[in-house]
């Protein structure tokens, strides 16, 4: 399995290519996490033909720590959403 670093509509995607009749498959990460984190799916699926899938990193990086960050899709305001809970 290949998987190439490029930009795809302003977006850091990771791409796996697959057959060129095949589909394409986006996946999106969820809030913190970052492309890296679903490419994995890629290699478990095994349809005929292959299909090409994008991994595209979220446009926002949120900070966790000093030393961790994430990326995301929008923002969230957090401290609002732990007082609901």
């Amino acid at each position: 399995m290949t998987t190439k670093k490029r930009v795809l509509g302003g977006l850091e995607v990771l791409e796996v290519p697959g057959d060129p009749q095949g589909a394409t498959i986006i996946l999106l990460h969820g809030y913190g996490a970052d492309n890296r984190d679903l490419a994995s799916l890629a290699k478990l699926c095994e349809i005929a033909p292959r299909p090409t899938w994008i991994f595209p990193n979220g446009p926002l990086t949120i900070r966790f720590s000093p030393f961790y960050s994430g990326k995301a899709w929008f923002p969230i305001d957090m401290t609002s959403l732990n007082r609901r809970c």
